[in-house]
């Protein structure tokens, strides 16, 4: 079962790789006030008013694709990490690649990703410990997507 999901997972980051070849680069942050932007928002997310967030389908359909690969592996095996680690940061960039939401919204979401960055990275360590330490973060982080976004 472990080897079927590893498939699954090699498979999800390489249509996201294949898809993010095409040269649609509308969708794409590589525009550097969009990306200056990201960078000024690093607080925690809050709530619309005491609402949630209007979320674009397709960041929800990412986050919860994550979810579910954090959900199939065990935080016991270094391998499994660095694989996970790959492939949560082919769907994280899909997610910034489909990003079309804007306003408050959008700076409320980007609140809610930009951590998750610094976790990926400190997954894909090659010290066993500080990658299981960052496997539990994400872990326990990824959840409160639900919290401020529908």
């Amino acid at each position: 079962m472990k080897v079927f999901n590893k498939i699954v997972a090699l498979l999800i980051a390489l249509i996201v790789i294949s898809c993010g070849s095409h040269s649609d680069n509308h969708k794409q942050h590589s525009d550097k006030n969009h990306e200056n932007n990201h960078a000024h928002h690093r607080s925690e997310p809050h709530l619309d008013n005491g609402k949630k967030w209007q979320a674009n389908p397709e960041t929800t359909e990412g986050i919860n694709n994550m979810i579910e690969m954090i959900q199939t592996y065990s935080n016991e095996d270094i391998m499994d990490h660095r694989f996970l680690s790959d492939s949560l940061n082919a769907e994280y960039n899909m997610i910034f690649r489909n990003c079309t939401m804007k306003g408050e919204a959008h700076n409320q979401l980007h609140a809610y990703l930009l951590p998750i960055q610094e976790m990926l990275n400190g997954m894909s360590s090659s010290n066993a410990d500080t990658s299981k330490f960052y496997f539990e973060k994400l872990e326990k982080y990824m959840p409160k997507y639900t919290k401020y976004f529908k």
